[in-house]
């Protein structure tokens, strides 16, 4: 049996790993705006396994993002999603890390714009 003290620090760790899959969509959105971007969230009502933001990129350009939290992997409904997407010409890029929102914004807005600026929401 844990001690209050013991069951706390369990609770903090738990909330840290389910937090961090928002941290870095919300670091993503940040990333993506500065270079004048939009990342809008992708809902789709009645089908499941969508990326979960639409990125438009200056210049006519549409860029899926599926966030996920370090180590995850897709589920079978998101990669089947992702293949549907990538029938129409259309790329999809999964996020998992703060360094992949750094690579993914050089990749698509260009190489030394606010690169080093990535950092986390919260400490």
């Amino acid at each position: 049996m844990l001690s209050r003290g013991g069951r706390k620090k369990v609770e903090k760790i738990l909330r840290l790993h389910i937090d961090h899959e928002s941290w870095i969509e919300q670091a993503f959105v940040r990333e993506v705006k500065k270079r004048g971007g939009l990342a809008l969230k992708f809902v789709s009502p009645g089908r499941v396994g969508v990326p979960d933001r639409i990125v438009l990129i200056p210049g006519g350009r549409c860029v899926f993002a599926e966030i996920k939290a370090p180590g995850k992997k897709l589920r079978k409904l998101q990669i089947a999603a992702h293949r549907v997407i990538h029938g129409f010409g259309l790329e999809v890029s999964v996020v998992s890390s703060l360094e992949e929102v750094k690579t993914f914004c050089e990749r698509y807005f260009g190489q030394g714009i606010h690169t080093a600026s990535v950092s986390a929401v919260r400490d």
